[in-house]
């Protein structure tokens, strides 16, 4: 196995000659492109020696010029990339510090990912143009390769698809990746890399499937609304899965991070991010601030406020219109406010005690 990494990136290196840290605005040709192949050729050979002794497919990848951009999901495990990689050459996204990783750094240039720099406050945009521009080429590029759902998960349903993908209107060719029920997932809180790793290498047969499905043509209406394409291609992937779909989204891990650092249960963050901001228009940094005032009065850190909480915290003797704030935020009348009720409960138009209670 490290003597296919320390290949690789030999490879990498050699035909990284000549070449700067920079994005290279055209795909690559000649011995460059040949090293791509061979890349791909040694992500199989990888495959195979973790374990992997035959990767089961159906279908057929699409070209690049029928579906300029392939998403894929469930995102399982780190060897999603290794599994990309195998598929053939694909193009992708990348965060730019991994063009710098010792020994990987080689090869991941090599392949020409879509980098992204996260510390730039244009990078989201940025992204989108390459993406917009790299699925217009006309079938000079390869296929790009996207995990819509932006993080990975434990498969037992599909999350929120982040619209990157979609904002192009143009063809994408859903792709499916299967995993046995015993395979460890790499999620928000999961074992170590080399746990993985090494639980991977335990076993004689590791199994693993990738399904094409048919090339997805949005209409005109969803090349006008990417959240609409996004939806209805998760559908009919969640469809060939037969698992369901999930509003939670990779921003619903961080509020549940932020919820542990306030003392509270993680599940007090699952708000379902991206149904809240097209519901209220709330974005990320707003539902933080809420969380925490939302800490504030949740004095005994059980995720819920209590009608005695909400009193307490405003010190309010005027036992009425304690009683009258508490029942306009606990709309369903569970006696209990969670986070996403007092997210909802004080965005109501015609309710502005927000400014009373902060």
């Amino acid at each position: 196995m490290f003597g296919l990494i320390i290949f690789g990136s030999l490879i990498g290196v050699v035909c990284n000659i000549g070449v700067g840290q920079q994005q290279v605005p055209e795909p690559h040709t000649g011995y460059r492109r040949f090293g791509q192949e061979l890349l791909s050729k040694l992500a199989n050979c990888l495959a195979f020696v973790m374990g992997y002794l035959y990767i089961k497919k159906k279908g057929k990848l699409a070209s690049s010029e029928e579906a300029p951009v392939v998403v894929i999901a469930p995102h399982f495990s780190f060897m999603d990339g290794i599994f990309c990689v195998a598929i053939g050459h694909l193009t992708y996204i990348s965060r730019d510090e991994n063009n710098h990783v010792p020994i990987f750094g080689h090869m991941v240039r090599l392949l020409q990912p879509i980098s992204v720099k996260r510390s730039k406050r244009s990078a989201k945009e940025e992204t989108v143009k390459e993406i917009l521009r790299r699925a217009r080429a006309k079938g000079r590029w390869s296929n790009i390769c996207v995990f819509p759902e932006g993080t990975t998960t434990n498969g037992q349903s599909l999350i929120t698809f982040k619209p990157g993908a979609f904002l192009a209107g143009v063809p994408v060719q859903p792709v499916i990746f299967r995993y046995p029920k015993d395979a460890i997932a790499w999620t928000w809180i999961a074992p170590p890399t080399l746990h993985q790793i090494a639980y991977i290498l335990s076993n004689i047969n590791n199994q693993f499937e990738i399904e094409f499905l048919p090339v997805y043509k949005p209409n005109e209406e969803e090349k006008q609304n990417p959240i609409l394409f996004a939806n209805n291609v998760r559908k009919i992937m969640a469809e060939a899965l037969d698992v369901p779909t999930s509003e939670h989204s990779y921003e619903d891990c961080w509020l549940m991070q932020e919820a542990i650092s306030k003392g509270l249960p993680m599940e007090a963050g699952l708000v379902e991010y991206y149904k809240v901001n097209a519901d209220l228009g709330i974005n990320f940094e707003k539902l933080k601030e809420l969380l925490g005032r939302f800490a504030q009065i949740d004095s005994n850190k059980d995720g819920y406020i209590t009608f005695n909480e909400l009193a307490q915290y405003m010190n309010d003797s005027t036992t009425e219109r304690v009683r009258w704030i508490f029942n306009r935020i606990d709309q369903e009348e569970r006696g209990a406010i969670d986070f996403r009720s007092f997210v909802y409960g004080l965005s109501q138009d015609d309710f502005t005690v927000e400014e009373d209670l902060f």
